[in-house]
């Protein structure tokens, strides 16, 4: 006889076919990776102890390296498959420093196999074996007979049953060769079943150039079919374009204001849904614009960041803050449809059949953004990719027209890709909602947009780069600052002598000679370091950082460079520190901006103790003056008042009322440079502390700035002029070709 075993594992309502090496979950196939395969296997195998991050790195990856974050994707990936938030984190747990431990009652069982051409092997009920010791000692038993069940050798078995006639022998063997056809067949037509109802991915192919002009766009564009709608920010204003979808020149659309934030088009392709924008990070007042005589109405009161039409064009899905409304596609109606905690809602999207809402949610404390959905009826809130990606930087989804795929954007290690989830379900199709990537190389790629047929894909591609750049005041002239390289947030130490900066794009933080020479760099990926400020002393340097899946922190590092020391501990962000004039005291903020519940605290750096700074709430980035009389801030509400506080006097006085960015102290402490969008023509303005005097001082109507996590950035030089990071990147639309498998 010819016999061989086939082992299974068996916990909740999965099975582990070994010799497979498939994931079967009530009978029914679970599309897992091979990797994420192996980590299962490895784990079950050692669920009495930890498997730590190097065993797994040496057994799954076989000693390969990868990155502990590739590890924790993994095993993230494999919770999900489990099912995440029950099974998943149930079986798989997470052992603090130490690595991940299987947790659920495992069972171990095979089944006996047997020739299907033998006869005597034929067993039609496989006998349950516990283990493979069990299994050997059954089959060494002289008290069973293999192949029929509760058989002992005091057991009656009629003659007919156990020896045949030659009749029924022959007829025996053609029966047990068409089974063994069939078994033959079987697993090859289910393998084939299996295949075939793979929701394959599409790919794209053959990008072509669609814009030429290369000035950076806002994430949210539409197509009527032969053209594409986008707005370009120009002079600090968002202004609203058009051209064909097979390309051509771009055209301006002509709007009744200026400012306009593209929010939809209608689903007949003859509307565009628009903000008019009036100030940073405000509520809009929502627009509807013909698409052919540009003509608009105002949609009553409605004030919105986000909205999207439903797919028959009847409602309005808007967001308010952190809340969703539903309304009337004329305004009327208006009434709330979902509230949503965890942060803000972006780019709303339905799905073709209306049955799902997908959105991304912009959590404002640390800027990270993830993709999240609804059912129709507002039920079933949830994200949409739970711990899929680290750095949690997803958005801009849209569905195709057939509701069979979800593209959207994701960024891993600085650069953006589109990918795709594979939405069809059906009698012989599953769903696979493991995103796979469509664009993959040197330039990133966002915001994708399907075209109205399915058979292209109109995409965002951007190459990020800056140049730093510095303001004549006597020729009011802009030239390159440090042979113009890509530097933000500059620092200056108290004499001038060093300088410290932050790389655009890659958020890491260096050093080096006022002349350009004795370059270090301080910081390493994945940290990403925000506004670097040196001590008065010149030995340490301040910042604010974050790496992922972790809130924004502020740290104190040597200026020779070492390991940064995090200043406080929990989970709540802290954001732009600044020094008081004797080195002894941090100025910083906490709170969400966009909703104004943020303050000012200090920090005792000896004593690590934390004070609020009085009368500061609904105030954020602070600045603390050269003399250390004053610390300035802004409203958090739209940044649209500077404040000043008088730390001998005490209390709150208010310096200028309008929209105000990126303020800087000059040297003397007599007045406060900033930015100013949003105005007839952006600009550098300055206030004399003494009377409130303002004055335009550099007109940024033809400077294109770089606009990283926390915006645009300005600062002064060691003179007071005033320092700029200007775009010189490239964004274009690109058109590929939309294969379906």
């Amino acid at each position: 006889m010819n016999r061989s075993g086939n082992s299974f594992y068996e916990f909740h309502d999965f099975r582990i076919d070994l010799e497979k090496r498939v994931l079967l979950r009530n009978g029914k196939f679970e599309s897992i990776s091979p990797k994420m395969f192996d980590t299962l296997v490895l784990l079950i195998r050692n669920s009495n102890r930890v498997v730590s991050i190097d065993e797994l790195r040496q057994e799954v990856w076989h000693g390969v390296f990868t990155t502990t974050n590739n590890i924790n994707v993994h095993i993230a990936k494999l919770r999900r498959a489990l099912g995440q938030g029950r099974i998943g984190h149930q079986c798989v747990e997470t052992i603090e420093k130490q690595g991940y431990r299987f947790a659920c009652e495992v069972r171990r069982v095979s089944y006996e196999a047997f020739d299907p051409l033998v006869a005597e092997d034929v067993n039609p009920n496989p006998t349950l074996i516990a283990d493979e010791d069990t299994a050997a000692k059954r089959s060494q038993s002289p008290g069973k007979q293999i192949g029929v069940p509760g058989a002992t050798n005091t057991d009656q078995i009629t003659a007919s049953a156990i020896c045949p006639t030659n009749a029924d022998h022959r007829s025996s063997i053609g029966l047990h060769k068409l089974i063994a056809i069939v078994l033959l067949i079987l697993p090859a037509g289910g393998y084939l079943i299996w295949e075939l109802s793979v929701c394959r991915a599409p790919r794209v192919s053959n990008p072509v150039l669609i814009t030429r002009d290369g000035l950076r766009k806002n994430n949210s564009f539409v197509t009527d079919g032969s053209r594409l709608y986008f707005s370009e920010m120009t002079a600090g204003q968002q202004v609203l374009f058009q051209v064909l979808s097979t390309g051509s020149e771009k055209e301006k659309v002509i709007a009744s204001f200026p400012s306009i934030s593209l929010l939809d088009i209608s689903p007949d392709g003859t509307e565009l849904l628009v903000g008019r924008q009036t100030t940073v990070e405000t509520e809009m007042p929502l627009w509807i614009m013909k698409v052919l005589n540009s003509s608009g109405r105002k949609l009553l009161d409605l004030r919105a960041h986000a909205g999207t039409w439903s797919p028959d064009g009847k409602y309005i899905i808007y967001a308010n803050g952190y809340t969703l409304y539903m309304a009337n596609n004329d305004g009327t109606g208006s009434r709330e449809f979902l509230r949503i905690s965890s942060g803000l809602p972006y780019n709303l999207r339905w799905s073709p059949d209306e049955s799902l809402l997908r959105f991304e949610v912009l959590d404002p404390e640390n800027r990270s953004t993830s993709l999240w959905e609804v059912n129709a009826n507002g039920t079933n809130l949830h994200p949409l990719l739970p711990g899929w990606n680290n750095s949690t930087e997803e958005c801009c989804g849209n569905w195709t027209p057939d509701g069979k795929y979800f593209i959207f954007q994701a960024t891993h290690n600085q650069v953006t890709n589109i990918w795709a989830i594979c939405e069809e379900t059906g009698l012989l199709t599953r769903s696979r909602h493991e995103p796979v990537r469509l664009t993959d190389g040197s330039m990133s790629f966002r915001s994708p947009v399907p075209s109205k047929d399915g058979r292209r894909l109109f995409a965002i591609g951007e190459r990020r780069l800056g140049e730093l750049e510095q303001y004549n005041a006597n020729t009011q002239q802009w030239s390159h600052y440090l042979s113009g390289i890509s530097a933000d947030n500059v620092g200056f130490s108290a004499f001038g002598e060093w300088i410290a900066y932050v790389t655009y794009p890659g958020g890491e933080l260096w050093k080096m000679k006022a002349d350009g020479s004795e370059r270090q760099q301080l910081t390493f990926p994945p940290m990403r370091v925000h506004y670097p400020r040196w001590s008065p002393d010149g030995r340490r340097l301040c910042f604010t950082a974050t790496q992922p899946g972790r809130p924004w922190k502020i740290y104190v590092l040597s200026a020779e460079g070492g390991n940064a020391e995090q200043l406080l501990s929990g989970d709540d962000n802290e954001y732009g520190p600044g020094w008081s004039p004797s080195g002894k005291h941090l100025v910083f903020w906490q709170g969400k901006r966009l909703l104004g519940t943020t303050a000012i605290y200090l920090l005792d750096l000896q004593s690590h103790e934390v004070s609020k700074l009085p009368g500061s709430d609904g105030l954020f980035s602070p600045r603390w003056s050269p003399k250390g009389d004053y610390i300035a801030a802004l409203s958090s509400l739209a940044a649209e008042k500077l404040m000043i506080y008088d730390l001998n006097r005490g209390g709150w006085s208010e310096l200028v009322t309008m929209n105000v960015a990126s303020p800087s102290w000059s040297r003397d402490g007599r007045y406060i440079y900033f930015m100013s969008f949003y105005q007839d023509d952006s600009a550098v303005f300055r206030v004399r502390v003494e009377d409130r005097k303002i004055e335009q001082w550099a007109l940024l109507k033809n400077v294109r700035l770089t606009s990283g996590r926390f915006g645009p950035w300005m600062g002064l030089a060691p003179d007071d002029s005033v320092l700029v990071l200007r775009d010189v990147g490239t964004q274009d639309i690109y058109a590929f070709d939309l294969q379906r498998p």
